[in-house]
């Protein structure tokens, strides 16, 4: 157990608790709290193969925007999206996610490699992930429940603000 986490008369704190609350109190107030984001990042594969996702979220509703794919030959992009902050954040399901018991994976060379990362202005949460399903499979990597539900919701959202039916690599 990390040393610097003090057990209390019911055991150490949940490994999320400070980071979960902190994150509810900024979404509630991002006035209050510094830089409050929900960030995806997806990069990689092979020339000729790549395929780039970039998406950021604030509270205050403002979202950026932007894919390339190589293959499909498709490109996207839009800054300043309103979107529902909040509604984001409970189809992410922060809470599960960050109190899921999620290994790093290992990834094999020439791989589209996926970085969620969560921030409650103070702290930043980090998960990666295979973001192409056939590369994850063919390696053996199944994502997690909560993680895949988390880039489920930002595709979706992404896609929809996007005038697109699909953005998934």
């Amino acid at each position: 157990m990390d040393s610097s986490i003090k057990a209390g008369p019911g055991g150490p704190p949940p490994p999320g608790g400070d980071f979960i609350a902190n994150f509810e109190r900024a979404v509630g107030a991002p006035s209050e709290h510094g830089n409050v984001h929900v960030r995806m990042e997806i990069d990689g594969a092979i020339p000729g193969e790549r395929y780039r996702f970039a998406f950021i979220a604030h509270p205050s509703g403002i979202a950026q925007f932007e894919m390339s794919s190589e293959p499909s030959k498709r490109a996207h992009k839009r800054d300043a999206a309103e979107l529902a902050f909040d509604q984001l954040v409970r189809r992410i399901d922060v809470a599960s996610l960050i109190n899921a018991d999620i290994p790093p994976p290992r990834f094999p060379p020439d791989s589209l490699v996926g970085r969620l990362e969560l921030s409650d202005g103070r702290q930043q949460r980090v998960f990666y992930f295979m973001a192409d399903v056939e590369q994850a499979r063919t390696a053996g990597y199944a994502m997690d429940s909560h993680l895949a539900r988390a880039v489920e919701a930002i595709y979706d959202e992404a896609a929809r603000q996007l005038g697109t039916d699909d953005i998934r690599p």
